[in-house]
């Protein structure tokens, strides 16, 4: 039976190397897609309460159809838990408007700016760099993350 498939695919040559190129690329393609999968499930697992963290998304009606964004307005995160008794807390993260730079010495960075209220780390679990959580202190200068 072996012999039998060998003289066959040996006489075929054109039609195996197709074959085995096609099997490799759907190969290929099937541990990218897992890789990535894998990648997507693994983010932010870091934090506490990771199982209780939820991102409320929003449906807007536009004239070419509707379009689902993180967006949602400010004041929904304090209405949140008084609305709903499955919430117990709630934050918002709003994203800056204007990229700034940031330099050191010969190092120029661009740099986002992110704001959020106090309830943040209520929630999340980032270690801090510098800084104080304590909302009675302020919470205007804090460094959580530093990239290269």
């Amino acid at each position: 039976m072996l012999r039998n498939f060998l003289r066959n695919k040996l006489k075929d040559r054109q039609f195996t190397w197709l074959n085995i190129a096609g099997l490799s690329i759907a190969l290929t393609g099937v541990l990218l897609i897992y890789l990535w999968v894998a990648d997507e499930r693994n983010t932010d697992k870091f934090h506490a309460n990771n199982d209780q963290l939820y991102q409320v998304m929003s449906h807007i009606k536009l004239p070419d159809g509707i379009h689902t964004g993180e967006y949602t307005p400010y004041m929904l995160s304090r209405a949140l838990p008084t609305a709903l008794p499955d919430i117990s807390d709630a934050t918002c993260l709003l994203q800056g408007f204007i990229e700034d730079a940031l330099s050191a010495g010969e190092k120029h960075a661009k740099i986002t700016r992110y704001f959020a209220d106090y309830h943040f780390f209520n929630l999340f679990s980032f270690p801090l760099i510098a800084g104080n959580k304590d909302p009675e202190n302020g919470l205007r200068q804090l460094i959580t993350k530093s990239s290269p």
